[in-house]
């Protein structure tokens, strides 16, 4: 509104005939000057003219002849209030006798005090020689006087358009941010389609450009340089609009070649006056099919040149005249438009479904095959049971026996890349189903390849070869509606950091169709049960890594998703939080739907997880609940002693006792009075190993023992240390 203003205020300027501000004392209010009647006769009529200059509301205080002019304002200034010397004391007039100066005082405190000062003592001394009848008239004169009644038109025009450039800026600004800061990419995930979410920033930003120009052009209807544009006004009206049409998808369009937004907007600016002023300078040339070539291209470029284009209305004196050059910038306004969109949807398809990749994935195998012949490739071998007996059912299975038992199915899905002509293997022809209701988890070391069929599974990349489906639809064909079944939670938070926690609620709710009647019970259920509570109103720029790990959480499950991708959700919480989003993904797994999950801590995936698997260079190692793999990777037990203190058993004869009854067993620590032993499994079942610990607890008194069985983290070790020999 303040630029607004200012465009306004200069344009009402350009073309005025009389001073916008003259220097006369008339426009100060309650002021003071300072003037002493000379002695001499021949000053005498200077001074009449002064007082006949100054208007006669105006105080005229003598000074005290005794004291020195400036002596005398600074007792003035003692005597009276500093306020009043400031505001009141506008001017000082000290005349004196040649070859001695006269001198001027101002008041610094006032706007154009010092012309108006010195306006009043030059009309004093005019006056004085050429009669009272003479004045100076003097005041502000504005550039546009210098200027053509043509080339003012047309600089008022300039000054319009920069208006709207700056609303341009405002818009191009604030969707790199969106797309930067990954918000753009989250609404993807709400299943709400390219085109709509484009069509509804299209309408806002012309809904927000359309009351701007009705006002603007409503004002200036009001100013005599506008009046003048009788013939012209409707089409410079219409002229206008359509370049608002044109500019809003090159806005769009350009944005994406930006990650600053000030980097963004110091090109624009600068591209678009080295543009102008090439126009300008060709505007001088002779016409030719090279400057009508350069033209062209000049057009092209940016809807914002197009507009300066638009002062050529200006030279054809009747309506008539004007309109074939009129008509010629709509047809090309009109395909420099199209020709925006077509670029800027194509390019969203590109990025989103990765159309480009899809169709040179052939060329791309055809290479990995070239160069992965003689080279030893590894290929999808099971050592594991389990993960054989999953790719054979899901191989020799029917599709629609497969879409009863499993809601995400993935079959053969590998990921190649070819770096320096070799082949490396993220993904390895994996063969997964994972039912309905179920929280499966994806374990392994970094560069393991879970990240990787992770953001297979959420569309982010394409797999080199094998299908996923999602309830029986194809990622490859069916990635809006899949999205529209699913939550994400990503592994940095992409998060609108000028919204609260509350707002980003609302939002994705809304996206996600939850009845509006019933979302803010939901954002305050949600709320509660992440604990964000107390900071649900505060923006989420000022929220540390765990709450915005809470916050990327809730945005992944609100509206009951049918599938919930959650990378890594409790990185950063402490343990109080942990617990809650917990017992909040446990919630929602009952409700019906369906989770992935990846994450370092082996106690989450022990209590959320009903199946996972561990991943060793692209492949799965093993397959089954966490229990299973437990028992079947088991390494034995654990059994730590706790010997009373004054037993008549020392820690070495119970070391021996314990050796004779567990064959082949370890101690592996012993510290103070505690005693830990490694125990085979074989050929020592569990029940045995009770039963020979109450008889040795009873032999040798000690005071209580423990036994447990191999940890989920012991598999995982034992998985990363035969990868690494």
């Amino acid at each position: 509104m303040m630029l607004m203003a200012l465009t306004l205020n200069m344009v009402s300027y350009l073309g005025r005939k009389e001073f916008p501000l003259d220097f006369q004392l008339g426009v100060y209010k309650n002021v003071i000057v300072v003037a002493a009647q000379p002695e001499d006769d021949g000053l005498k009529t200077l001074y009449s003219g002064l007082r006949s200059v100054l208007p006669t509301e105006v105080q005229v205080i003598e000074p005290d002849r005794s004291k020195t002019f400036e002596k005398f304002l600074q007792d003035w200034a003692k005597n009276n209030s500093i306020k009043r010397y400031r505001e009141e004391l506008f001017m000082g007039f000290e005349i004196n006798q040649p070859p001695s100066p006269s001198i001027v005082y101002y008041q610094g405190y006032y706007v154009h005090s010092e012309p108006v000062a010195v306006n009043i003592f030059l009309n004093a001394h005019i006056r004085a020689k050429l009669g009272f009848e003479y004045s100076l008239e003097s005041g502000v004169i504005p550039c546009s006087r210098l200027l053509g009644d043509h080339d003012s038109q047309v600089y008022s025009l300039l000054i319009i358009q920069l208006a709207f450039f700056s609303l341009q800026t405002i818009i191009i600004c604030w969707l790199i941010k969106e797309r930067v800061s990954g918000t753009k990419k989250m609404e993807s995930f709400t299943g709400v389609p390219i085109w709509l979410s484009w069509l509804t920033n299209f309408l806002f930003d012309l809904g927000l450009h359309v009351a701007c120009a009705a006002i603007l052009w409503a004002c200036l209807l009001t100013q005599r340089t506008v009046q003048e544009l009788t013939t012209q006004l409707p089409l410079l009206v219409c002229s206008q609009l359509l370049f608002v049409l044109d500019a809003l998808p090159f806005c769009y369009l350009y944005q994406m070649l930006f990650v600053r937004s000030t980097l963004a907007v110091f090109v624009l600016i600068v591209f678009t006056l080295l543009d102008f002023f090439v126009y300008v300078d060709l505007s001088d040339v002779p016409e030719s099919d090279a400057i009508a070539y350069t033209r062209l291209v000049l057009k092209s470029a940016s809807p914002h040149t197009l507009f300066w284009y638009h002062q050529d209305l200006l030279q054809y004196p009747t309506l008539q005249d004007a309109v074939p050059v009129f008509n010629k910038n709509v047809l090309f306004t009109f395909i420099h438009a199209i020709a925006c969109w077509i670029l800027l949807f194509a390019v969203e398809y590109i990025s989103v479904l990765g159309i480009v990749y899809r169709c040179i994935q052939r060329y791309m195998t055809r290479r990995i095959e070239k160069f992965g012949r003689g080279v030893d490739i590894p290929t999808a071998t099971e050592s594991d049971e389990d993960v054989y007996q999953e790719r054979q059912r899901i191989l020799h299975s029917g599709f629609d026996d497969l879409v009863r038992t499993d809601a995400l199915i993935l079959v053969n899905v590998s990921k190649k890349y070819i770096i320096n002509t070799k082949v490396l293997t993220a993904v390895d022809n994996t063969c997964l189903g994972i039912p309905k209701n179920e929280c499966f988890g994806l374990l392994g070391q970094n560069g393991a390849g879970k990240t990787t069929i992770f953001k297979i599974l959420t569309g982010e990349y394409a797999s080199t070869s094998g299908h996923v489906y999602f309830n029986g639809l194809s990622l490859d064909s069916n990635l809006f509606k899949i999205h529209q079944m699913m939550g994400y939670c990503p592994e940095s938070d992409l998060l609108c950091e000028d919204l609260t926690g509350r707002e980003s609620l609302y939002l994705f709710g809304r996206l996600r169709g939850v009845p509006e009647s019933s979302l803010k019970a939901v954002t305050d259920d949600l709320l509660k049960a992440v604990l964000l509570e107390p900071h649900a109103d505060e923006k989420v720029e000022y929220y540390s890594l765990g709450n915005k790990r809470k916050l990327s959480t809730a945005l992944a499950v609100i509206g009951d998703p049918q599938f919930v991708m959650l990378d890594e959700p409790t990185s950063g919480m402490d343990a109080m939080a942990k617990r809650a989003i917990w017992d909040l993904l446990q919630n929602v797994r009952s409700l019906g739907s369906t989770l992935v999950l990846t994450s370092q801590s082996m106690e989450e995936c022990e209590l959320l997880c009903t199946r996972l698997t561990i991943m060793v260079g692209g492949k799965l190692m093993c397959l089954g609940s966490p229990q299973h793999l437990k028992t079947k990777y088991a390494q034995g037990y654990t059994i730590t002693v706790h010997l009373s203190q004054g037993s008549l058993f020392s820690i070495n004869s119970t070391v021996d006792y314990l050796s004779h009854i567990f064959k082949h067993s370890e101690i592996f620590n012993e510290m103070d009075s505690y005693l830990h032993i490694q125990v085979p499994p074989d050929p020592h079942p569990l029940s045995a190993v009770f039963q020979l610990m109450e008889k040795a607890k009873k032999d040798l008194q000690f005071e209580h023992y423990t036994v447990q069985q191999t940890s989920l983290e012991q598999v995982f070790l034992m998985f990363m240390q035969e990868n690494s020999v």
